[in-house]
């Protein structure tokens, strides 16, 4: 059984950007039943179920749940699963409701996202390829396809095993990959891939029908591929917190944010995980960082009516999502109401759950992220989330508390003391 909320929930005088085109309630009342948005209108005018608890968000703005759609939450096989997995987490603490991971253990991944599915672990909607699907002989996960059969086979393994999208990586020839896409096309699952930085491999995953296409086309692009990757269908999801091609967008924030110090990020995240770069980093003349250069290619592809996605590669658990978000307007790159698609509606609808997420609307599951400010205004108070809600769960986002529909304590992890 999944687990839903009982009762209704108003939350009263938001700013809401629904995502839906470029439209924004500024004052508006967002009604929640169940685990679904049951009604949304201007503040006042909503009509609300007897019994309602209401939370009044004046001044803040409600945006759909972020959806990162290439995470690595980090897995350890073989391991007893945590009662409280830190990393899901801090994800929710930052407004992250869904997570795909294109690169995770199978052992790990599946049954964890079935516990959070099942109510029996806190975190954000959990889907994967699990193990992928590699082509270097000396890779555990090695899959050999030496022949169209071998393949149908490794894909109807990973289907069963759970895979919403499948991750060909590495496969050699062309003629390989084909075979992955038309196998995974006849059983119904989405695929993707990455070109390792290689704009020739890059440019025939968008010929040959791929789902998705993970990391960046790390060079400066013209019309051709730019219309190439918009027409094509696949979503592009750029990685600019370890982008190709030059210095990264995760050691640009480094560089110019003190994320080591940050009150929330301490609270969920081990202290030695935010040493290694948070108290020591390279640095960099400004000049020298890649990553906008990408980000202006990928708004160039969204504006040409591509479909642009947010994935923030578990550089930075939660607040990672938000710097991904942000470097995405740098380089001459995209508006913030664009970032702020890139994030929601145009991941959700990349993995398919356009119908129930990406957006505020009516009748769609209640996943929104709260905010202090407008982030349309100023894309980077995009991080100072007060609530999380996921499924109609409403979460205390500097604690990670449910203040609905129950008030339950988050509790220790294990590694605190």
């Amino acid at each position: 059984k999944r687990p839903a909320p009982a009762g209704s929930v108003v939350l009263k005088q938001a700013r809401v950007v629904t995502m839906k085109g470029d439209e924004v309630l500024e004052r508006a009342d967002i009604v929640v039943t169940g685990n679904r948005i049951a009604a949304l209108g201007p503040s006042g005018e909503v009509k609300v179920p007897p019994g309602s608890v209401a939370f009044d968000l004046k001044g803040m703005t409600v945006i759909p749940g972020l959806v990162d759609v290439h995470a690595h939450p980090h897995y350890s096989a073989m391991e007893i699963f945590p009662e409280k997995k830190w990393e899901y987490v801090a994800n929710l603490a930052y407004g992250v409701t869904t997570l795909h991971d294109p690169s995770a253990h199978s052992l790990d991944v599946f049954a964890e996202a079935e516990m959070v599915e099942a109510g029996e672990m806190i975190g954000p909607r959990i889907y994967s390829s699990g193990d992928v699907l590699y082509g270097g002989t000396q890779a555990a996960q090695y899959a050999k396809a030496d022949t169209k059969e071998e393949v149908q086979q490794a894909v109807k393994r990973m289907k069963k095993y759970g895979a919403h999208w499948l991750k060909v990586y590495q496969q050699p020839r062309r003629e390989q990959r084909i075979w992955f896409v038309e196998a995974a096309r006849e059983e119904g699952v989405g695929v993707t891939m990455e070109g390792a930085g290689e704009l020739h491999t890059d440019l025939t995953n968008f010929m040959d029908g791929f789902t998705g296409l993970e990391h960046s086309l790390p060079v400066p692009l013209y019309k051709d591929v730019v219309t190439l990757a918009a027409k094509s269908g696949t979503a592009y999801t750029p990685t600019l917190i370890v982008s190709y091609g030059g210095p990264t967008a995760e050691l640009y924030w480094y560089q110019h944010a003190n994320p080591h110090d940050d009150e929330r990020l301490r609270h969920f995240v081990p202290h030695d995980m935010l040493d290694v770069l948070g108290r020591r980093r390279p640095w960099y003349p400004e000049e020298d960082f890649h990553f906008p250069t990408v980000a202006n290619g990928a708004a160039r592809i969204a504006r040409e009516g591509g479909r642009v996605c947010l994935g923030a590669h578990g550089q930075l658990q939660g607040l990672g999502a938000h710097w991904e978000m942000w470097s995405l307007t740098m380089g001459g790159g995209m508006t913030a109401m664009e970032a702020l698609r890139a994030a929601t509606q145009a991941g959700a609808e990349a993995l398919g759950f356009g119908k129930d997420l990406g957006t505020v609307e009516v009748g769609k599951l209640a996943d929104l992220a709260v905010i202090d400010g407008d982030p349309l205004a100023d894309l980077h108070s995009s991080a100072k989330v007060v609530f999380t809600m996921k499924n109609g769960e409403l979460y205390d986002s500097a604690t990670m508390n449910e203040v609905w529909p129950q008030h339950k304590q988050l509790g220790r992890f294990f590694w605190t003391r």
